[in-house]
């Protein structure tokens, strides 16, 4: 509740951070995940968070396609991918 009113996100909170040469790429909403899917692809990885079925969450590392689709995924309510 901010100022009398509820809130409510319209996009999905996210970051992206650079350690050297590795970069993380992150979406998600903040009410924690119940199941995790890991993918790795050659020299990349992304990993999905659900919570009850949906898709609340990406992690990605060298998987741009995947965090840039996880977005759009995560803010229209999407399944859980399995």
């Amino acid at each position: 509740m901010i100022a009398g009113g509820e809130a409510a996100w319209s996009m999905a909170p996210g970051f992206w951070s650079t350690i050297r040469d590795k970069t993380l790429k992150y979406w998600a909403w903040g009410d924690g995940w119940d199941e995790k899917r890991f993918v790795e692809k050659a020299g990349s990885f992304t990993v999905w968070y659900g919570r009850q079925g949906t898709l609340v969450g990406v992690l990605a590392h060298s998987s741009d396609e995947d965090y840039e689709e996880g977005r759009e995924l995560i803010e229209s309510g999407a399944p859980f991918p399995r």
